[in-house]
């Protein structure tokens, strides 16, 4: 399974270097299914090919800093599918959805990120920018949820920024719009 693995990777990266990206992303999505079905056997290799996937989502991402596309969303969301634990990765694909207005899919990506973050920072509690990333990914869907104008998605995106941070900086404002929502 690492070979093809590997070799999927690769082709997805020789589509992106070729400006073929709707090729690039197909064949990263499928690298990433590999990743999920037979998985991946070796730390040691594991590790390295975790690491070009990543590095190649985030490669593109720098490539389009300013006008991100539909594709470079896909290879977010294919890459958060395969490792929903990422929480960087999550948040980031949050914005890219964001700026192409894909305000559900940036909800659900920021809602990861900060279910993330929130476990993460139980291990380690003292590091800023996953709290930096937590709040900001919790105001973000909530952000979200309001510019789709889905009721439902707002008041699950209040409730939620409530039971896991009650006291945080903009609880007062978030309670007060969740009531508004009644």
């Amino acid at each position: 399974p690492n070979e093809k693995l590997e070799v999927q990777t690769r082709v997805a990266q020789i589509y992106y270097d070729m400006n073929k990206q709707d090729m690039a992303t197909n064949a990263f999505e499928r690298a990433t299914e590999l990743w999920k079905k037979p998985g991946c056997e070796g730390a040691d290799s594991c590790a390295e090919i975790k690491s070009r996937l990543k590095k190649f989502v985030t490669s593109w991402n720098k490539g389009q800093k300013k006008k991100p596309t539909e594709n470079l969303l896909r290879a977010y969301v294919a890459y958060s599918q395969a490792f929903p634990t990422d929480t960087e990765m999550l948040h980031w694909g949050g914005i890219v959805a964001r700026d192409l207005n894909k305000h559900k899919v940036a909800a659900y990506l920021f809602h990861g990120a900060a279910v993330q973050a929130q476990q993460d920072l139980q291990k380690t509690p003292d590091k800023k920018e996953l709290r930096g990333i937590f709040e900001g990914s919790l105001l973000a869907e909530i952000e979200m949820a309001e510019a789709a104008k889905d009721l439902k998605a707002q008041e699950s995106a209040y409730s939620f920024y409530l039971s896991v941070n009650p006291a945080g900086e903009k609880a007062f404002e978030v309670r007060y719009q969740r009531a508004q929502l009644y």
